[in-house]
């Protein structure tokens, strides 16, 4: 999915999704939020929130910015969809 919407995570981003993925499989969660769907739906909130993370930085972005998930992005997407 990222790399179909041209978009990269982190190398930090990378084991925070691990994580997540693991903590929800493990918790016995990932029926609940829906499998395919809660992976969509962190991928997109992610982005959204990268996307704010940036607006409210006010620096000069690069390619490499405006492509690339980060680990914090990851977090803040995860605490909207798993309460």
């Amino acid at each position: 999915m990222a790399s179909t919407g041209q978009n990269s995570f982190d190398d930090a981003a990378t084991v925070e999704l691990k994580f997540i993925m693991s903590r929800v499989c493990d918790s016995g969660r990932i029926d609940e939020l829906g499998n395919a769907r809660f992976v969509r739906n962190l991928y997109e909130k992610s982005i959204a929130q990268r996307d704010l993370r940036l607006a409210d930085s006010g620096a000069l972005l690069t390619t490499s910015a405006i492509t690339t998930i980060t680990a914090d992005d990851l977090i803040a997407a995860t605490s909207s969809l798993v309460r």
